[in-house]
Parts: structure tokens; sequence; C-alpha cells
């Protein structure tokens, strides 16, 4: 694994970064390889009907509505392909709908995650 040197500015690339995702109006969800969301943004919420602490108690399998979907197989299997598509998801009111989504593999401090975004 390539190691990554921590700079001032890929810092400030880091933080620019994470103020874009914080503020997009896209959901942006990241799970670990427990299936646990671990961060989200506010677009999220929004969409999932959760507070940002309610999603954080969640796993992608409380949201995702079909087992074989494609984006629970690339939260789950760790196996690095990006995948995209269309799934069914739960609302915290317990409505479902269809949602567009794209996951993608993640290496953070050599931890696994899987950044996702829907719409």
């Amino acid at each position: 694994m390539r190691q990554v040197q921590t700079t001032p500015a890929s810092l400030a690339q880091e933080a620019l970064l994470g103020q874009a995702a914080a503020a997009a109006g896209t959901a942006v969800l990241v799970s670990d390889d427990t299936l646990r969301w671990v961060a989200v943004n506010s677009a999220a919420c929004k969409l999932l009907g959760y507070t940002r602490d309610q999603l954080l108690l969640l796993r992608v399998t409380d949201i995702v509505e079909r087992p074989d979907s494609s984006l629970l197989l690339a939260a789950r299997d760790g196996d690095g392909k990006i995948r995209h598509g269309t799934t069914g998801v739960r609302r915290k009111d317990g409505r479902s709908f269809p949602v567009q989504y794209v996951s993608a593999p993640a290496t953070v401090s050599g931890l696994p995650y899987v950044l996702t975004l829907l719409w």
C-alpha cells in the first residue's frame, strides 16, 4: 500500500472535501466493514428521515430493502468494485422508495470503508 504523506496542503484538501460533502445536496454515507454507517451528511439524514445520531446507530441492511442489492454487495463484499444502479431504501417512517446510487471502496488509515452517494 502506498504511504500518503500528510502536508498542510493535503490537510486543507481533506477539510475542503469534508465541507463539500457535508454541504452537498446529494446524500453521502460512509460504511465500515461491519456494514455500520460511520459518517453521513445532512442530505442523507433528510432523505432517510433520521437524525445523524440515529443513522450512525444503523447498518446498511437497516435501510436497503433487498438483500441482493448491489449497494449491499458493495458494502459487504469489499471487492474493490465501484457499483451503481437503482435500489429501494426505507425511511425511518417505514416508507420505501427507489434511489440511484454509486458506491466505491475507500481506505482510510489502512481501514476499509465504502463511500455511497444516494439521490
